[in-house]
């Protein structure tokens, strides 16, 4: 934030170095108008600027104002200006909340699609193991069929070979 210097001690307001295109003789100097708001008139507005701000409370206090329209275009221009400002800092403090917050809830999100996707990968690794034994359980199942099969061919060999035999005796 930029604010107006002044250099020169005579007393001159804020309003004779606003509306004065030229330098009067014995006036201040300025040597930044970035915001246009003088040391004098943030004197006046009551501000302070030490390094003692504690900008919670001073949300807590402001937020408790009621920001009517016609009280501010009723009041005086540093008290506006005050205003303007306390409407900034609140911005700035609700922004940072919002956005802290924001940010919580995204790492939180993220632990949990963390969470979710170890636990998906551990049921896509059982459901594996689960789908290879059972091929091989398969595999294992139609071998013992198969040999089944073939003993009990060779143990009733001698039966479905008199059992041809009769059935083709029949057919002739």
């Amino acid at each position: 934030v930029a604010i107006v210097e002044e250099v020169n001690n005579d007393e001159v307001g804020p309003d004779d170095l606003a509306n004065s295109p030229k330098r009067k003789k014995g006036s201040r100097t300025i040597k930044n108008r970035t915001l246009g708001v003088t040391q004098s008139q943030i004197r006046a507005s009551g501000m302070q600027l030490s390094g003692e701000f504690n900008p919670v409370e001073f949300v807590e206090g402001s937020l408790q104002e009621d920001s009517n329209v016609s009280r501010v275009y009723n009041m005086s221009i540093p008290k506006a200006r005050k205003l303007l400002l306390e409407c900034e800092l609140k911005a700035m403090v609700v922004a940072h909340v919002v956005s802290k917050r924001q940010a919580e809830e995204v790492c939180e999100s993220q632990a949990k699609v963390t969470l979710v996707d170890k636990h998906l990968a551990d049921i896509q690794k059982k459901c594996e193991m689960t789908r290879e034994n059972l091929k091989i359980e398969m595999g294992n199942l139609e071998k013992a069929k198969k040999d089944e099969v073939a003993m009990l061919k060779k143990l009733h060999a001698n039966e479905v070979e008199r059992m041809k035999k009769d059935f083709d005796d029949e057919k002739s």
